[in-house]
């Protein structure tokens, strides 16, 4: 329960492997990083740690915030595997995945810093660093109609 917690504060716990991450686009667009799930207590442990609010999260150095609806900016919450019923994924909100290779970075005073990079081929914003914006863009560009 709950009072398992109270013995990990003064302690650094291992931390589930990341075994993934996918981008998720539709009413909500977020990109959900999945925890491995072999040992369930450690992940169990680790996600209360998350919820509780005894981690930092970032996206290229951007602070997340903990929270419920992931339509809001720099907002991440945790997710249930809902064939299982326990808690496996990180959502995290698009908007601060706005390079072609973005780091999330999961800390805290309980374990040792997580990093895991994530690849976003396109994205929703405006910019074009990514070859296949270019393109598009160039495409769609009159001025290049002459060529």
């Amino acid at each position: 329960g709950m009072d398992d917690l109270s013995y990990t504060t003064s302690s650094q716990i291992s931390t589930p492997t990341i075994t993934g991450s996918e981008i998720r686009r539709g009413y909500d667009n977020y990109v959900r990083m999945v925890f491995d799930d072999t040992n369930k207590p450690l992940l169990k442990l680790f996600t209360e740690l998350i919820k509780s609010g005894k981690a930092t999260v970032t996206v290229n150095g951007v602070t997340y915030n903990k929270g419920y609806n992931i339509s809001n900016t720099a907002t991440y919450k945790l997710s249930s595997n809902m064939a299982f019923g326990y808690t496996q994924f990180i959502d995290l909100s698009l908007d601060g995945f706005n390079q072609t290779s973005n780091e999330v970075v999961i800390s805290s005073e309980n374990f040792d810093t997580i990093r895991f990079n994530v690849e976003v081929s396109e994205n929703n914003s405006n910019n074009r660093r990514t070859r296949r914006d270019l393109s598009a863009f160039e495409s769609a560009t009159p001025s290049n109609a002459n060529r």
